[in-house]
Protein backbone atom coordinates (compact mmCIF):
# COMPACT_ATOMS: atom_id res chain seq x y z
CA UNK A 1 0.00 0.00 0.00
CA UNK A 2 3.28 2.19 0.53
CA UNK A 3 2.51 4.14 -3.05
CA UNK A 4 -0.88 4.32 -2.98
CA UNK A 5 -3.13 7.26 -3.03
CA UNK A 6 -5.78 8.26 -0.09
CA UNK A 7 -9.07 9.66 0.32
CA UNK A 8 -10.46 11.35 3.17
CA UNK A 9 -14.30 11.97 3.58
CA UNK A 10 -16.98 12.46 6.25
CA UNK A 11 -18.76 10.07 8.39
CA UNK A 12 -21.98 10.95 7.20
CA UNK A 13 -25.10 8.86 9.46
CA UNK A 14 -26.02 6.66 6.82
CA UNK A 15 -22.13 5.47 7.01
CA UNK A 16 -22.60 4.04 10.66
CA UNK A 17 -21.82 0.22 9.72
CA UNK A 18 -18.79 1.52 7.93
CA UNK A 19 -18.01 3.74 11.11
CA UNK A 20 -18.91 0.11 12.93
CA UNK A 21 -17.04 -2.18 10.88
CA UNK A 22 -13.28 0.50 11.14
CA UNK A 23 -13.99 0.97 14.77
CA UNK A 24 -13.95 -2.50 15.75
CA UNK A 25 -10.92 -3.45 13.47
CA UNK A 26 -9.35 -0.42 15.52
CA UNK A 27 -10.17 -1.95 19.02
CA UNK A 28 -9.32 -5.40 18.36
CA UNK A 29 -5.76 -3.75 15.84
CA UNK A 30 -4.74 -1.56 19.00
CA UNK A 31 -6.58 -2.49 21.90
CA UNK A 32 -3.74 -0.13 24.63
CA UNK A 33 -4.87 2.70 22.69
CA UNK A 34 -8.09 3.30 23.65
CA UNK A 35 -10.17 3.82 26.54
CA UNK A 36 -13.07 1.42 25.24
CA UNK A 37 -12.35 -2.11 24.41
CA UNK A 38 -13.50 -4.42 21.50
CA UNK A 39 -15.51 -6.57 24.16
CA UNK A 40 -17.61 -3.48 25.29
CA UNK A 41 -18.20 -2.01 21.89
CA UNK A 42 -18.93 -5.49 20.10
CA UNK A 43 -21.99 -5.88 22.55
CA UNK A 44 -23.49 -2.85 21.15
CA UNK A 45 -26.21 -2.79 18.86
CA UNK A 46 -26.63 -2.14 15.40
CA UNK A 47 -28.81 1.21 16.78
CA UNK A 48 -26.28 2.45 19.23
CA UNK A 49 -23.84 2.48 16.18
CA UNK A 50 -26.50 4.55 14.11
CA UNK A 51 -27.03 6.81 16.87
CA UNK A 52 -23.02 7.71 17.24
CA UNK A 53 -23.72 9.10 13.98
CA UNK A 54 -25.65 11.19 14.19
CA UNK A 55 -25.56 14.70 14.51
CA UNK A 56 -25.89 16.25 17.80
CA UNK A 57 -27.88 19.72 18.53
CA UNK A 58 -25.37 20.77 20.90
CA UNK A 59 -22.16 19.83 19.30
CA UNK A 60 -20.27 20.12 16.28
CA UNK A 61 -18.13 17.05 14.93
CA UNK A 62 -16.28 16.51 12.51
CA UNK A 63 -15.62 12.47 11.94
CA UNK A 64 -13.21 11.65 9.49
CA UNK A 65 -12.20 8.09 7.38
CA UNK A 66 -9.78 7.91 5.14
CA UNK A 67 -9.61 5.07 2.72
CA UNK A 68 -7.42 3.32 -0.02
CA UNK A 69 -8.65 1.71 -3.47
CA UNK A 70 -12.25 2.28 -2.00
CA UNK A 71 -11.03 0.36 1.74
CA UNK A 72 -11.95 2.26 4.70
CA UNK A 73 -8.44 1.92 6.50
CA UNK A 74 -8.10 5.06 8.86
CA UNK A 75 -10.47 7.02 11.43
CA UNK A 76 -10.77 10.00 13.47
CA UNK A 77 -13.44 11.97 15.10
CA UNK A 78 -13.39 15.55 16.82
CA UNK A 79 -15.97 17.10 18.32
CA UNK A 80 -16.33 20.49 19.78
CA UNK A 81 -18.55 20.00 23.01
CA UNK A 82 -20.80 23.21 23.31
CA UNK A 83 -21.06 26.63 21.38
CA UNK A 84 -18.74 28.19 24.26
CA UNK A 85 -16.30 25.54 24.13
CA UNK A 86 -12.67 27.09 22.77
CA UNK A 87 -10.96 23.55 22.27
CA UNK A 88 -11.81 20.59 19.54
CA UNK A 89 -11.46 17.39 21.31
CA UNK A 90 -9.80 14.32 19.15
CA UNK A 91 -10.84 10.85 19.48
CA UNK A 92 -10.58 7.64 18.24
CA UNK A 93 -7.62 7.86 15.88
CA UNK A 94 -6.18 5.03 13.96
CA UNK A 95 -4.92 3.98 10.50
CA UNK A 96 -5.06 0.48 9.80
CA UNK A 97 -1.50 -1.21 9.82
CA UNK A 98 -1.21 -1.56 5.81
CA UNK A 99 -1.69 1.21 5.43
CA UNK A 100 0.28 3.24 7.65
CA UNK A 101 3.51 5.59 6.36
CA UNK A 102 1.27 6.76 4.15
CA UNK A 103 1.03 10.29 5.64
CA UNK A 104 -3.09 9.42 6.66
CA UNK A 105 -2.87 9.80 10.16
CA UNK A 106 -0.86 13.55 9.25
CA UNK A 107 -3.72 14.40 6.53
CA UNK A 108 -6.39 13.51 9.14
CA UNK A 109 -5.32 15.92 12.00
CA UNK A 110 -4.41 18.66 9.47
CA UNK A 111 -8.12 18.20 7.86
CA UNK A 112 -9.28 18.49 11.87
CA UNK A 113 -6.76 21.42 12.47
CA UNK A 114 -8.01 23.15 9.72
CA UNK A 115 -11.76 22.74 10.52
CA UNK A 116 -10.78 23.89 13.86
CA UNK A 117 -9.41 26.96 12.99
CA UNK A 118 -12.53 27.84 10.49
CA UNK A 119 -14.27 26.96 13.80
CA UNK A 120 -12.92 29.53 15.91
CA UNK A 121 -11.29 27.26 17.84
CA UNK A 122 -8.58 28.07 20.47
CA UNK A 123 -6.75 24.59 20.59
CA UNK A 124 -7.22 20.92 19.94
CA UNK A 125 -6.44 17.97 22.24
CA UNK A 126 -5.59 14.47 22.70
CA UNK A 127 -4.83 11.43 24.78
CA UNK A 128 -2.11 9.09 23.50
CA UNK A 129 -0.71 6.13 25.13
CA UNK A 130 2.77 7.11 26.37
CA UNK A 131 4.11 3.73 24.45
CA UNK A 132 2.81 4.59 21.02
CA UNK A 133 6.27 6.50 19.83
CA UNK A 134 5.07 7.01 16.55
CA UNK A 135 1.29 8.90 17.40
CA UNK A 136 3.56 10.68 19.85
CA UNK A 137 6.28 11.99 17.37
CA UNK A 138 3.16 12.72 14.85
CA UNK A 139 1.41 14.97 17.17
CA UNK A 140 5.06 16.47 18.16
CA UNK A 141 5.62 17.33 14.89
CA UNK A 142 2.09 19.00 13.91
CA UNK A 143 3.18 21.28 16.78
CA UNK A 144 1.10 19.41 20.17
CA UNK A 145 2.85 19.23 23.26
CA UNK A 146 2.07 17.51 26.22
CA UNK A 147 -0.13 18.88 28.79
CA UNK A 148 -0.52 17.31 32.62
CA UNK A 149 0.12 14.46 34.21
CA UNK A 150 -0.11 10.93 32.51
CA UNK A 151 -3.40 8.27 34.12
CA UNK A 152 -4.50 5.16 33.42
CA UNK A 153 -5.70 4.38 29.99
CA UNK A 154 -8.61 2.64 32.34
CA UNK A 155 -9.27 0.83 35.12
CA UNK A 156 -7.01 -2.01 35.69
CA UNK A 157 -4.61 -1.15 32.41
CA UNK A 158 -0.97 -1.29 32.48
CA UNK A 159 -0.94 1.51 29.91
CA UNK A 160 -0.70 4.90 30.55
CA UNK A 161 -2.42 7.73 28.18
CA UNK A 162 -0.58 11.37 28.04
CA UNK A 163 -2.93 14.62 27.69
CA UNK A 164 -1.30 16.64 24.05
CA UNK A 165 -2.49 20.00 23.34
CA UNK A 166 -1.90 22.70 20.38
CA UNK A 167 -2.65 26.38 20.40
CA UNK A 168 -3.98 27.43 17.19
Amino acid sequence: MNNKAFQITTIKESDWQTFKDIRLRSLKDSPEAFGYTYDQASKESDQQWQDRCKTRPDQKALPLLAKVDGQPCGLVWSVIRSPKETTTNVYKMWVSPDARGLGIGRALLETIIDWSREQGMESVTLGVNTINTPAIALYASLGFKPRGERVPIREGSDYWVQDMILLI
